[in-house]
Parts: structure tokens; sequence; C-alpha cells
């Protein structure tokens, strides 16, 4: 995905959750994450649940988060602890 492509598909992703956010800084996210578009929308998904969290841990660790968070949701709907 080329970087502009990326940058629109973030804003388009994060929406009016994260209004805050700044070309400039879907830019350097979308550097972080080298335009990959899978996870652009998990990172999107995520920066949407969690906005009054800060984006940095969240895109140090994007796929990590995305599978914790499954895995606590799916251990929710079958009560397992």
């Amino acid at each position: 995905m080329l970087r502009n492509e990326a940058v629109l598909c973030l804003g388009n992703g994060i929406g009016q959750n994260r209004s805050d956010l700044s070309d400039v800084e879907l830019d350097r996210i979308a550097e972080r994450l080298q335009n990959d578009p899978i996870l652009l929308s998990i990172f999107a998904s995520l920066a949407n649940r969690c906005a009054h969290a800060g984006l940095e841990p969240i895109l140090d660790d994007v796929i990590g988060r995305f599978i914790s968070g499954s895995l606590s949701a799916l251990a929710a709907t079958k009560n397992v602890c």
C-alpha cells in the first residue's frame, strides 16, 4: 500500500474517534506500521476501542494487543478464567 493510501486508510478507520490526530501524526503511524493494510486496520480498531489510551503502547505491539484482546473477549463469552 502506498503511504498516501495508508494515511487515508488510518483516517477513515479511526474516523472522528481520534480527531486529535493530524495528517503528520497519521503519516508517522503509517510509517511505523510500514503501510501494511492489515496492521493499519488492526491498529485503527484498537485505537477506536481504547480511545482514552495513548497510541504509543498500541503501536509498540499491535498484534500482541489484538491477540490479548481477542482472547479476553473469548474467555468472557465462555466464562473461562
